[in-house]
């Protein structure tokens, strides 16, 4: 169901802000949906790490982020997927975890982590149907990892 889906890799702090900005209102946490939070995480992103961004239809369906940075624990770490609410449904999430762990798995990393609100049952169910697996919980967060050599 992804057809018609360019992917692309954003390294642009400029572009990377604008990408989220056009998927802000579909944030689960709606309390980072401000300019000051959106410019410093796309600073964050373009300087550290890998964001790969989906197109339908010339439109912003999506985008992933992610470090793979640890090479000591040789772990990445997946920091925000999100999908625009029209868009979802068409596979473009499983498409962008895939772009994700692929480059991972090229930068040497044998796990991929994330941290997701224990509330956010959709991200939940979506992680673990790709093969996340919990590995701890804190206040309201769930950590979930997923082993890359399987």
């Amino acid at each position: 169901m992804e057809d018609c889906v360019v992917y692309e890799k954003v390294t642009s702090c400029k572009e990377i802000e604008s990408v989220m900005i056009n998927c802000s209102s579909d944030f689960f946490d709606q309390s980072i949906n401000n300019s000051e939070t959106i410019k410093l995480l796309a600073s964050k992103f373009a300087e550290y790490g890998t964001f790969i961004s989906a197109r339908k239809k010339d439109k912003v369906a999506g985008f992933v982020a992610f470090y793979v940075n640890d090479k000591i624990k040789c772990r990445g770490f997946l920091s925000m997927i999100i999908i625009s609410h029209q868009f979802q449904g068409y596979g473009i999430g499983s498409g962008l975890l895939k772009r994700c762990i692929e480059q991972c798995k090229k930068s040497g990393m044998s796990a991929l982590r994330l941290e997701v609100n224990e509330k956010n049952e959709r991200a939940i169910l979506f992680y673990k149907k790709n093969g996340f697996k919990e590995i701890s919980k804190k206040d309201a967060s769930l950590f979930l990892e997923k082993d890359l050599l399987i």
